[in-house]
């Protein structure tokens, strides 16, 4: 794809379902750590999908302790794009991913 757009999408749902839960601190890691491989998983699938050159627009996206989380993913993903979070039109942070186009040597 040349672009994909995801208003209020895996960044946001799935911390708001798990923002007014009481756990115990293993039952937290254990939600912690589903909620990385899904922000992996979304990276990996948007990334796959687009051309190179293509962009995927997610907002709003987390902030606060998940912003580190998300940014250490994105570090995962450097070889093969570009992000940038930035404020949008709304005043809200927009995560943009450009797909790297491959240099031919």
């Amino acid at each position: 794809f040349d672009a994909v757009a995801a208003l209020w999408s895996v960044p946001l749902y799935i911390r708001s379902s798990t923002d007014f839960l009481e756990t115990s601190p293993a039952a937290y890691r254990r939600l912690i750590d589903k909620y990385r491989q899904e922000l992996v998983k979304m990276c990996d699938s948007v990334i796959r999908v687009l051309k190179p050159g293509g962009k995927a627009y997610f907002a709003p996206v987390i902030s606060g302790n998940d912003h580190k989380m998300l940014g250490d993913i994105l570090k995962e993903f450097s070889s093969v794009a570009d992000f940038e979070i930035d404020l949008n039109d709304s005043g809200d942070l927009r995560l943009v991913i450009t797909k790297k186009v491959k240099s031919s040597k």
